[in-house]
């Protein structure tokens, strides 16, 4: 008999075969994600300290010295919560980007569950 079609055994297999790939897959992609969601972080916190050296040149800023407003004249992106206060090591800058809490003086630098 020429029957067309797949068994159960046949469809079972599949099955499983996409089931293993997707416990591979779906990990892999996290990280993926993570990793670039914290790059895009990480630039942000450049361009956030490139605002702060065009206002500490136009001010010209000294030690503890809280320029937040200032900066967010020249900033034009998507963080929030943005604090920058200028310190004898350079800056000291936080915000929230994504859902990533950014502190240029935290170990880690990058912590999730940003507010």
């Amino acid at each position: 008999m020429n029957q067309k079609g797949l068994t159960l055994i046949e469809l079972l297999v599949v099955i499983v075969i996409i089931g293993l790939i997707s416990l591979i897959g779906i990990p892999a992609l996290r990280t993926i994600l993570s990793d670039s969601n914290q790059n895009l972080v990480e630039q942000e916190s450049r361009v956030i300290e490139h605002s702060a050296d065009m206002v500490c040149i136009e001010l010209q800023c000294v030690d503890d010295l809280d320029i937040t407003d200032d900066v967010i004249r020249y900033y034009d992106g998507p963080a929030s919560n943005i604090n920058v206060l200028v310190t004898e090591d350079g800056y000291h800058i936080q915000f929230d980007y994504l859902d990533y809490h950014y502190d240029s003086q935290a170990t880690p630098m990058i912590s999730e569950g940003g507010g």
